[in-house]
C-alpha cells in the first residue's frame, strides 16, 4: 500500500505558523464491467457499476479505479466448491445456484465465462 502524504503551513496571527499534515492512503478499487452481467436488481456487482460510475465522475483522493487482473474457473475453485461454480454456471441445481441469494440467470454463467 503507498500513501499520500500532503503538508500544510498556516500562518497564524497569534504565533508561530502551524503545520498540519494528511496522510491519506493510497486504495485501489477493482472493477470491470464485464462482470456486471446479472439481471437481478439486487446482484452487488450491480451496485459496484453504480460506485464506479461515481468514482470515475467525481475522484476521491487516495481511491484509484483499477481493472482487474483475467483469472481462471481452477482459481475460483480454491474459494468455491465445485458445485457451486456447476451451478452457477448451468442454474441447476436451482437451490446452489440462488444460494448466493442472487437469482440465477444466463449472464452470471457469462460472468464465469469470463474469468
Amino acid at each position: 500500500m503507498q500513501y499520500n502524504v500532503t503538508f500544510w503551513v498556516v500562518n497564524s496571527t497569534i504565533g508561530p505558523p502551524l503545520v498540519a499534515f494528511a496522510v491519506m492512503a493510497d486504495y485501489a478499487l477493482y472493477y470491470s464491467g464485464q462482470f456486471v452481467l446479472s439481471k437481478d436488481k439486487y446482484d452487488p456487482t450491480g451496485k459496484a457499476a453504480w460506485i464506479a460510475e461515481l468514482l470515475a465522475k467525481n475522484p476521491v483522493p487516495g481511491v484509484r479505479l483499477c481493472s482487474p487482473k483475467p483469472t481462471s474457473l481452477n482459481n475460483a475453485s480454491c474459494v468455491h466448491s465445485e458445485n457451486y461454480l456447476l451451478a452457477m454456471q448451468t442454474g441447476q441445481p436451482v437451490e446452489t445456484a440462488n444460494s448466493s441469494k442472487i437469482t440465477w440467470d444466463p449472464g452470471l454463467a457469462d460472468g464465469l465465462e469470463r474469468l
